[in-house]
């Protein structure tokens, strides 16, 4: 900003025409409306970060790359978490299988959907491909 009105007060110690001064203004209001909209920006992403961290749960996926890299910087160290397929096959390894698909039968049933069999069927034949060993990514 000092620049800019240092730039302003020697256009008009040269005795430069109004239309020099005026240019200059206009310029200098698209920066600081370009630097209004950036902030803007960063705001509502911090405060959409914040809000996302308030909500996280485990094994929860943020789909956002940008979102998930704000989360990351500013409260990286109150959550574990990673990007990619190495990502994905550390929460599965952490994961018991077993129990999951302990819990999908349940739930299936407790709802008593018609298509209930139908997606647990599936949802265990996903489960089990988990239990065959994985080629590590590399």
């Amino acid at each position: 900003m000092k620049e800019i009105e240092a730039r302003a007060e020697k256009l008009e110690s040269d005795g430069a025409k109004e239309s020099e001064l005026r240019a200059l203004q206009r310029g200098t209001e698209k920066e600081l409306d370009g630097v209004r909209s950036r902030f803007a920006e960063e705001r509502e992403l911090a405060k959409q970060a914040f809000t996302d961290l308030r909500g996280l749960h485990s094994r929860q996926i943020i789909e956002d790359e940008v979102l998930y890299r704000e989360m990351d910087f500013r409260y990286g160290e109150y959550f574990e978490g990673g990007m990619g397929a190495n990502a994905i096959l550390r929460l599965i390894d952490r994961m018991d299988l077993d129990e999951e698909e302990r819990v999908i039968a349940r739930d299936d049933r407790r709802q008593g959907r018609p298509q209930a069999p139908q997606c647990a069927t599936s949802r265990q034949v996903l489960e089990a491909s988990f239990h065959r060993p994985v080629l590590q990514p590399t």
